[in-house]
């Protein structure tokens, strides 16, 4: 990370913003995370939506442990309506979901190195 620009940043984020101004589905790291991914898949049922979501900071920090940040998803309710979210793994766990200025919002729990969800559909 030390050889990394810092302008990157901030630049891809606000090319990411202005390319697709209204996503449908937004992953958001506080503090902002290169190592953060997030992966969004219907099911066959179109009734949830598979969400995956990746913590790969041992990967650049040789297995170094390392805390990860606070990880919130954000739904454009007028092109995904989503009523539920449920934790699958690494623990089974109900999150509440909060709407507000046509969004639907939620906090995932501690991120370890990998959880999967479902997003149900409305």
């Amino acid at each position: 990370m030390k050889d990394r620009l810092f302008w990157v940043r901030e630049w891809v984020p606000e090319l990411l913003r202005q390319l697709v101004p209204d996503p449908v589905v937004e992953l958001r790291s506080e503090p902002s995370s290169y190592y953060v991914h997030g992966t969004f898949f219907y099911d066959e049922t179109k009734q949830f939506v598979l969400v995956q979501v990746l913590h790969t900071v041992e990967l650049a920090t040789h297995g170094e442990p390392q805390c990860a940040p606070k990880v919130t998803i954000s739904i454009d309710r007028s092109k995904l309506n989503v009523s539920g979210a449920r934790v699958l793994w690494p623990r089974t766990q109900d999150l509440p979901v909060a709407s507000e200025n046509g969004k639907t919002r939620f906090a995932l729990p501690a991120l370890d190195r990998y959880m999967a969800l479902y997003l149900k559909v409305a």
